[in-house]
Protein backbone atom coordinates (compact mmCIF):
# COMPACT_ATOMS: atom_id res chain seq x y z
CA UNK A 1 0.00 0.00 0.00
CA UNK A 2 2.96 2.51 0.49
CA UNK A 3 4.84 2.08 -2.38
CA UNK A 4 1.27 3.17 -4.51
CA UNK A 5 1.19 6.29 -2.49
CA UNK A 6 4.90 6.76 -3.18
CA UNK A 7 4.21 5.96 -7.08
CA UNK A 8 1.59 8.47 -6.80
CA UNK A 9 3.75 11.34 -5.45
CA UNK A 10 6.61 10.50 -7.39
CA UNK A 11 4.01 10.64 -10.94
CA UNK A 12 2.29 13.77 -9.02
CA UNK A 13 5.62 15.23 -8.70
CA UNK A 14 6.94 14.72 -12.20
CA UNK A 15 3.60 16.20 -14.23
CA UNK A 16 3.79 19.15 -11.55
CA UNK A 17 7.58 19.64 -12.45
CA UNK A 18 7.08 19.00 -16.50
CA UNK A 19 4.33 21.63 -16.37
CA UNK A 20 6.43 23.98 -14.92
CA UNK A 21 9.05 23.44 -17.05
CA UNK A 22 6.74 23.74 -20.47
CA UNK A 23 4.34 26.33 -19.36
CA UNK A 24 6.71 29.55 -20.44
CA UNK A 25 6.97 28.10 -23.89
CA UNK A 26 3.16 27.45 -24.12
CA UNK A 27 1.56 30.72 -22.82
CA UNK A 28 4.60 33.01 -24.38
CA UNK A 29 3.35 35.11 -27.00
CA UNK A 30 6.37 36.69 -28.23
CA UNK A 31 6.44 39.19 -31.32
CA UNK A 32 8.68 38.19 -34.05
CA UNK A 33 11.55 39.41 -35.33
CA UNK A 34 12.38 40.12 -39.33
CA UNK A 35 15.06 38.04 -39.86
CA UNK A 36 18.80 39.68 -39.55
CA UNK A 37 17.21 42.87 -37.29
CA UNK A 38 18.64 43.19 -34.17
CA UNK A 39 16.80 42.85 -30.70
CA UNK A 40 18.38 46.04 -29.56
CA UNK A 41 16.71 49.02 -29.84
CA UNK A 42 19.53 50.53 -30.48
CA UNK A 43 22.04 50.23 -33.65
CA UNK A 44 25.05 51.88 -31.73
CA UNK A 45 28.20 50.63 -29.63
CA UNK A 46 28.70 51.63 -26.02
CA UNK A 47 32.20 53.26 -27.30
CA UNK A 48 30.20 55.50 -29.74
CA UNK A 49 28.28 57.07 -27.68
CA UNK A 50 29.52 60.40 -27.02
CA UNK A 51 26.71 62.52 -25.12
CA UNK A 52 23.38 61.36 -23.41
CA UNK A 53 20.88 64.01 -22.01
CA UNK A 54 17.71 63.28 -20.41
CA UNK A 55 14.50 65.45 -19.89
CA UNK A 56 11.87 64.88 -16.98
CA UNK A 57 8.73 66.72 -18.77
CA UNK A 58 6.77 66.45 -15.40
CA UNK A 59 9.37 68.40 -13.26
CA UNK A 60 10.66 70.35 -15.68
CA UNK A 61 14.43 69.19 -15.30
CA UNK A 62 17.17 67.87 -17.51
CA UNK A 63 20.96 66.68 -17.22
CA UNK A 64 23.22 66.12 -19.84
CA UNK A 65 26.99 64.04 -20.03
CA UNK A 66 29.23 64.52 -22.58
CA UNK A 67 32.18 63.00 -23.44
CA UNK A 68 35.41 65.16 -23.79
CA UNK A 69 38.26 64.89 -26.27
CA UNK A 70 40.43 62.83 -24.10
CA UNK A 71 37.50 60.47 -23.26
CA UNK A 72 36.72 61.64 -19.63
CA UNK A 73 33.03 62.06 -18.96
CA UNK A 74 31.55 65.56 -17.44
CA UNK A 75 28.04 66.70 -16.27
CA UNK A 76 27.25 69.41 -18.74
CA UNK A 77 23.83 70.70 -18.06
CA UNK A 78 22.61 71.70 -15.32
CA UNK A 79 26.98 72.07 -13.99
CA UNK A 80 29.82 71.18 -15.30
CA UNK A 81 31.38 68.57 -13.96
CA UNK A 82 33.72 65.78 -13.52
CA UNK A 83 31.17 62.03 -13.29
CA UNK A 84 32.29 58.99 -12.25
CA UNK A 85 33.40 57.18 -15.31
CA UNK A 86 32.71 53.29 -14.43
CA UNK A 87 28.96 54.81 -13.88
CA UNK A 88 28.65 56.38 -17.40
CA UNK A 89 30.33 53.92 -18.73
CA UNK A 90 27.92 51.10 -17.48
CA UNK A 91 24.96 53.38 -18.63
CA UNK A 92 26.08 53.78 -22.05
CA UNK A 93 26.62 50.27 -22.08
CA UNK A 94 23.00 49.25 -20.96
CA UNK A 95 21.96 51.65 -23.58
CA UNK A 96 24.24 49.85 -26.58
CA UNK A 97 22.00 46.68 -25.30
CA UNK A 98 18.57 47.93 -24.89
CA UNK A 99 16.78 44.77 -25.80
CA UNK A 100 13.31 44.70 -27.32
CA UNK A 101 11.32 42.87 -24.80
CA UNK A 102 8.44 43.11 -27.34
CA UNK A 103 7.33 45.23 -30.57
CA UNK A 104 3.95 46.57 -30.29
CA UNK A 105 3.24 47.59 -34.18
CA UNK A 106 -0.13 49.43 -35.48
CA UNK A 107 -1.04 51.67 -32.05
CA UNK A 108 -3.50 54.23 -32.39
CA UNK A 109 -3.99 55.10 -28.98
CA UNK A 110 -0.76 56.43 -27.34
CA UNK A 111 -2.22 57.24 -23.67
CA UNK A 112 -2.46 53.97 -23.00
CA UNK A 113 1.55 53.66 -22.89
CA UNK A 114 2.02 57.03 -21.38
CA UNK A 115 2.91 58.27 -24.03
CA UNK A 116 0.93 61.05 -25.57
CA UNK A 117 2.55 63.07 -22.81
CA UNK A 118 6.03 61.29 -22.14
CA UNK A 119 7.66 61.24 -18.70
CA UNK A 120 11.06 61.58 -20.02
CA UNK A 121 12.69 61.89 -23.39
CA UNK A 122 16.19 60.87 -23.52
CA UNK A 123 18.52 61.66 -26.35
CA UNK A 124 21.94 59.50 -27.13
CA UNK A 125 24.54 61.20 -29.30
CA UNK A 126 26.71 59.01 -30.91
CA UNK A 127 29.74 59.29 -33.71
CA UNK A 128 27.29 58.78 -36.63
CA UNK A 129 24.11 59.39 -35.02
CA UNK A 130 21.15 61.07 -32.49
CA UNK A 131 18.70 58.78 -31.28
CA UNK A 132 15.66 60.34 -29.38
CA UNK A 133 13.60 57.98 -27.04
CA UNK A 134 10.60 59.24 -25.83
CA UNK A 135 9.85 57.55 -21.98
CA UNK A 136 6.14 56.46 -21.67
CA UNK A 137 4.83 54.22 -18.58
CA UNK A 138 6.14 51.21 -17.08
CA UNK A 139 4.25 47.76 -18.09
CA UNK A 140 2.23 46.81 -15.83
CA UNK A 141 4.43 44.37 -13.64
CA UNK A 142 6.74 46.76 -13.95
CA UNK A 143 9.29 44.92 -16.00
CA UNK A 144 9.56 47.28 -19.06
CA UNK A 145 9.15 51.10 -20.08
CA UNK A 146 7.07 51.91 -23.13
CA UNK A 147 9.30 53.63 -25.06
CA UNK A 148 9.41 55.20 -29.09
CA UNK A 149 12.41 56.16 -31.13
CA UNK A 150 11.75 59.43 -33.00
CA UNK A 151 10.47 58.96 -36.29
CA UNK A 152 9.48 55.09 -36.21
CA UNK A 153 5.38 54.45 -35.13
CA UNK A 154 5.67 51.51 -32.99
CA UNK A 155 6.06 51.53 -29.32
CA UNK A 156 8.82 49.13 -27.93
CA UNK A 157 8.57 47.55 -24.51
CA UNK A 158 12.60 47.59 -23.18
CA UNK A 159 13.95 46.50 -19.99
CA UNK A 160 14.50 49.03 -16.83
CA UNK A 161 17.97 49.34 -16.34
CA UNK A 162 19.19 51.70 -18.77
CA UNK A 163 16.28 53.95 -18.23
CA UNK A 164 16.32 53.99 -14.90
CA UNK A 165 19.96 54.62 -14.79
CA UNK A 166 19.49 57.29 -17.23
CA UNK A 167 16.93 59.46 -14.76
CA UNK A 168 19.46 58.98 -12.11
CA UNK A 169 21.72 61.73 -13.90
CA UNK A 170 18.93 64.14 -12.91
CA UNK A 171 18.01 62.46 -9.14
CA UNK A 172 21.27 61.73 -8.44
CA UNK A 173 24.16 62.53 -10.78
CA UNK A 174 27.69 60.57 -10.22
CA UNK A 175 29.91 63.66 -9.48
CA UNK A 176 33.20 62.29 -9.41
CA UNK A 177 34.94 62.51 -5.51
CA UNK A 178 38.22 63.92 -5.88
CA UNK A 179 40.93 61.30 -4.55
CA UNK A 180 42.79 63.27 -1.58
CA UNK A 181 46.11 63.69 -1.84
CA UNK A 182 48.69 63.61 0.90
CA UNK A 183 51.61 65.43 1.49
CA UNK A 184 54.57 64.29 2.87
CA UNK A 185 56.73 66.64 4.64
CA UNK A 186 60.70 66.19 3.38
CA UNK A 187 62.93 67.62 5.63
CA UNK A 188 66.66 68.20 4.63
Amino acid sequence: MKRWGTLGLVIAFLVLALFVYLEPKITARSTPTPEGASRNLLEVSSASIQRIRVIDHANRLEAEVERDASGQWFLTVPTHHLVRQDTIDTLTGGFATLFVQQVISDVTDLSAYGLVTPTYTIVISATDRVFTLTVGAQTPIGGGYYVRREGDPAVYVVGTFAIEEAKKLITQPPLATPTPVSYTHLTL
